[in-house]
C-alpha cells in the first residue's frame, strides 16, 4: 500500500513536470506567433508608405506633401526619388 502511494505520487510529481513544460513550450509558440505578426503588420505599413510615396513622386507631388501624407523623413523620401531617377 505504501508503495502504490509512493509509486502514484511520484507518476504525479513527473506528470507535474511535463505539464509544466508543455506549457512552456505552449506559451513560448504563442509569444513567438504573436511577436510575428507584429512585425509582418510593421513591415507591411512600412511597405505600403513606401509604396505610396513612389507613387506621389512618380506623379509629381512635392517632396513636403509626401511627407505629410507617408510619415517618411525627408532622407528616406530623397532616398526613393533617387531610386526612381535611376531607374528612368
Amino acid at each position: 500500500m505504501i508503495v502504490a502511494a509512493l509509486e502514484k505520487a511520484e507518476a504525479t510529481r513527473i506528470a507535474e513536470i511535463d505539464q509544466g513544460r508543455f506549457e512552456g513550450r505552449l506559451e513560448g509558440l504563442l509569444e513567438g506567433r504573436v511577436e510575428g505578426r507584429v512585425e509582418g503588420l510593421a513591415e507591411g505599413r512600412v511597405e505600403g508608405r513606401l509604396e505610396t510615396a513612389l507613387s506621389l513622386l512618380h506623379d509629381g507631388f512635392p517632396i513636403e506633401m509626401v511627407k505629410k501624407h507617408t510619415k517618411l523623413s525627408e532622407s528616406e523620401i530623397l532616398a526613393l526619388q533617387a531610386s526612381l531617377s535611376k531607374a528612368n
